[in-house]
């Protein structure tokens, strides 16, 4: 399986190619079996050469929950990037954060790894029946283990039965902290924990994880590049007959219903801000959840002042990027607004608690036990205090 390479002397042992082994080409791999992968991209310049020597950590960083819950993560795994320079990352979860991960996360990590932050992916799967059976095992899942170094485990195991599996192999569970820690080949470490204190916010807890090897920050927001794409504009503007660059981007749906505000209510928020503010256009925003309420979501709206996006998420994130305003519910999409450093305004119920609101100066949360029945006049005031537009 092609990999990447590190020389150890800076040079290869052959060839003397030290720039081709050590930059990977935006390449994730959905690995099927250990030793055979799906190459998504272009394969690694090194693999031109067989006769080299690399000095390689591998960590396998395990999520938990759907996109918005990985976008939490993004920052930690940014960190093990910057702090192991000679490290393998492997993804186990949603393959869509993964291609996040490749193509927005380029700002932080330049002198290494030309921005890939995560090597590959791999999808949860059966991993959760290690989770939930005390002697599970999976010939696949036991080569990825032992081809670890670090496991970085987000995932709920409240009876151990994975940390106790691991134990076994070896590993050593840290959970208290261990600053001067050193970290190389021979290491087998886990780190395991999961998000469980409802008064504090989810961004820190997550990141506490890693501080259990002595890897520490400022701020665990994440910040993703925005990547303006002058075609994206210029479509806009001709489906809009207009020169305007100002966006309202609008998500109307969520995984469930119960933290969805009435799409009727929503119409009437927005409607009254496009008056108010007429040079502005609505772009709205449809995943899988939103696509049985379309017809409900264009007899809301007038025809000349709205655009649905309904494309894959990485083209979706290009439409994102240029808005002003991000207006939505505790989703993926808003997880990822935040991390743009847009301005959002977003709406959370009963079923959306405090800890997952994103830690951002610019995301406003309007928290309501009873969301769904808060006027629409309260909402419109709320978004205009806060003059994003």
């Amino acid at each position: 399986m092609p990999q990447v390479r590190i020389a150890q002397n800076n040079t290869c042992a052959t060839c003397s190619n030290w720039e081709g082994h050590r930059k990977p080409i935006n390449t994730i791999y959905e690995v099927t079996d250990w030793g055979k992968c799906k190459i998504k991209g272009e394969v690694y310049a090194a693999d031109i050469c067989k006769n080299y020597k690399y000095f390689r950590v591998n960590i396998l960083f395990i999520a938990y929950g759907v996109l918005g819950d990985h976008i939490i993560c993004f920052r930690s795994l940014q960190l093990l990037k910057e702090k192991n320079a000679d490290c393998e990352i492997t993804f186990v979860g949603n393959t869509a954060f993964a291609d996040i991960a490749i193509k927005y996360g380029s700002n932080i990590i330049k002198k290494y790894w030309d921005g890939v932050i995560i090597d590959r992916c791999i999808p949860y799967n059966d991993f959760l029946n290690y989770t939930t059976q005390r002697d599970y095992k999976s010939e696949f899942w036991e080569g990825v283990f032992k081809q670890s170094n670090i496991i970085v485990n987000h995932r709920l195991d409240d009876n151990e039965f994975f940390a106790n599996n691991l134990i076994k192999k070896g590993f050593n569970w840290i959970r208290t902290k261990h600053i001067n820690i050193d970290i190389d080949t021979s290491s087998k470490i886990l780190l395991q924990d999961k998000v469980k204190d409802e008064t504090r916010n989810a961004y820190a807890q997550v990141g506490e994880l890693i501080e259990l090897i002595g890897i520490t920050t400022d701020s665990w927001q994440t910040v993703l590049e925005k990547k303006t794409n002058s075609s994206v504009i210029q479509e806009l503007q001709n489906h809009f007959n207009t020169d305007t660059k100002e966006f309202i981007a609008f998500h109307p749906g969520s995984s469930t219903d119960i933290k969805n505000y009435p799409i009727e209510k929503w119409a009437i928020i927005i409607n009254r801000l496009l008056k108010q503010y007429n040079n502005y256009k609505l772009l709205v925003f449809i995943g899988s959840h939103e696509e049985k309420i379309i017809p409900d979501i264009i007899k809301q709206f007038k025809k000349e002042d709205v655009f649905l996006v309904q494309k894959d998420l990485i083209n979706s994130l290009q439409y994102l990027s240029i808005c002003k305003l991000f207006l939505g519910h505790d989703t993926g999409f808003a997880h990822i607004s935040a991390s743009f450093k847009l301005s959002s305004v977003l709406l959370f119920g009963e079923a959306s608690l405090k800890l997952w609101i994103p830690p951002y100066k610019n995301t406003k949360v309007l928290f309501s036990e009873n969301i769904k029945n808060t006027e629409p006049s309260e909402i419109f005031d709320f978004i205009v205090q806060q003059n994003y537009i």
